[in-house]
């Protein structure tokens, strides 16, 4: 490697041996990599300006180690040196925005769940399923039965939630007890009345939302929303309904929250 630096019109710099090559393409390898994992985050992210700045990240890392270090050597050194100043500042900036290396110490501030009274039926917004299943075994824990209807296997959610004697409904178009095809909402919607009028106080998770509107309608599964809703108004119960805002589409999104009020989790 020694043996590859040269005198040039601008400094120092490194001949085109193998050595160099192998070295730039290891550089452009690790740029494109950081640029498609920040392409990934800004394909997650749903917040205009961060997008933006997702893009300038991306655009950096390829810009300083660009494929030009490969066919030109040292003679692009200046110009370089103006991508490595802009990437740097970019960053720097961008970190101090964000607060990247601020961690926020959890002990100090601890989860509250969203509030929830007897007769609500609330959206709990969030990619996250395990807050809202932490508030439903609070529920159940402070003497209210409960009802889980979930997409998830039934015996799973007993074994994460440790409570191997709770009512669940499992959403499967598979024959069985304690078993509702999706697209039968008039039998969903009986057996979650019939649950909730049996025993007061109740609290009902219904999980798999999103699944149930792709196998009916919007219309269809808010009818039965309002007949639910109905249902825990009148008896007092409480209704959790967590839902993925990625897995639906804006009206469908904007119509729900129309009709039920909202609690943002994480990974909203």
């Amino acid at each position: 490697m020694v043996d590859a630096v040269t005198l040039t019109d601008i400094g120092y710099g490194l001949s085109m041996t193998s050595s160099v090559l192998m070295g730039d393409m290891v550089c452009i390898l690790l740029a494109i990599g950081t640029a498609t994992t920040v392409l990934r985050v800004w394909w997650e992210s749903h917040e205009a300006s961060f997008r933006r700045e997702c893009i300038l990240l991306a655009l950096m890392p390829i810009i300083s180690f660009s494929p030009l270090t490969v066919f030109f050597g040292p003679d692009v050194l200046p110009i370089l040196s103006l991508a490595f100043l802009a990437s740097g500042m970019i960053y720097f900036v961008l970190v101090l925005k964000h607060n990247v290396f601020t961690i926020t110490m959890t002990s100090c501030l601890p989860w509250r769940k969203p509030p929830i009274e007897p007769g609500d039926a609330i959206l709990l917004k969030g990619r996250d399923l395990r807050p809202a299943y932490g508030i439903f075994i609070s529920e159940i824990r402070s003497g209210a039965s409960g009802l889980v209807v979930c997409r998830t296997h039934p015996d799973r959610i007993r074994e994460e939630m440790e409570a191997p004697d709770v009512a669940t409904l499992w959403l499967s178009a598979l024959p069985g007890p304690d078993r509702i095809d999706p697209s039968s909402l008039n039998i969903l919607n009986h057996s979650i009345s019939g649950f909730i009028f049996k025993g007061v106080p109740v609290v009902i998770l219904l999980e798999g939302l999103e699944y149930l509107i792709a196998e009916n309608s919007l219309r269809k599964v808010l009818q039965m929303l309002y007949s639910i809703r109905d249902a825990v108004t009148i008896t007092g119960s409480k209704l959790i309904i967590p839902i993925d805002p990625m897995a639906l589409r804006a009206q469908e999104l904007a119509l729900l929250e129309k009709e039920f009020p909202v609690q943002m989790l994480a990974g909203s």
